[in-house]
């Protein structure tokens, strides 16, 4: 889907529209509040047929309820407000980028390192790099490399420059964003990202990537480009590792 959050109110509109057409057709007569809830399970199922991501299915779930329960109780404007900034600290643009925040598991870090050169220098850029704790992990646990990461959402970026500053001096953050990094100096890419951008990074790997360097994707698949490799993690996510020769 090009345009996700405009599709997300069309089905917002859409299945509010079937809610009552629904409940009209059955007659079926209930209170406000499980029409709310109704709808928003209409939404969530619409959201998860029309494969969008993942996250829209609960956002679509519910949008609908939390209005609801903000009118009943009275919430004051300032909430919403406080609600909104703090998600936009946290997730940054996600509406345009479509990658959510995806912390990467303990045991992605120690797959991840058996992939590195043991006895050369190497350098990595994690693409959207949260919170930090993934490089912190490497940058402790592999001394011969040099670990870079990049991220746009403002709360997560503070707070890996501060687990930053009790790192290993190879590791190090930007705030910005990562579409405008050059990928040129670095062995090894990392991506915790989602579905949507995955053919555009790929493009972007084979124009700025050099001959040798591996990308490397956790979960998330470039359509028709089988991987050189894929690593099955037994972690919450049941993470798994494809990864790219150049």
């Amino acid at each position: 889907m090009q345009y996700p959050s405009l599709n997300a109110l069309l089905i917002q509109i859409a299945t509010w529209f079937i809610s009552l057409a629904f409940l009209a057709f059955f007659s079926i007569e209930i209170e406000l509040i499980e029409l709310v809830f109704c709808q928003g399970v209409f939404a969530a199922i619409a959201s998860y047929f029309l494969r969008m991501a993942v996250w829209w299915f609960f956002i679509h779930l519910f949008f609908a309820p939390a209005i609801f329960i903000a009118l009943t109780f009275n919430l004051p404007p300032l909430g919403y407000l406080m609600a909104f900034v703090l998600f936009i600290l946290i997730y940054g643009s996600i509406h345009r980028t479509q990658v959510p925040l995806y912390p990467s598991s303990k045991a992605v870090a120690d797959v991840i390192t058996t992939l590195f050169p043991k006895n050369k220098a190497f350098s990595l850029i994690d693409l959207g790099s949260g919170g930090g704790k993934l490089l912190t992990s490497l940058s402790t646990l592999n001394l011969n490399g040099n670990f870079y990461g990049v991220e746009a959402a403002i709360l997560p970026f503070l707070a890996s420059r501060v687990r930053g500053l009790f790192s290993q001096s190879n590791c190090s953050f930007s705030w910005g964003n990562f579409w405008q990094y050059n990928l040129s100096s670095y062995d090894i890419v990392y991506a915790y990202l989602s579905p949507a951008p995955m053919n555009k990074l790929w493009k972007k790997a084979l124009q700025e990537m050099r001959p040798g360097s591996i990308l490397i994707s956790n979960s998330f698949v470039v359509p028709d480009v089988p991987p050189s490799e894929s690593i099955a993690i037994n972690d919450f996510n049941n993470s798994v590792l494809y990864i790219w020769k150049i």
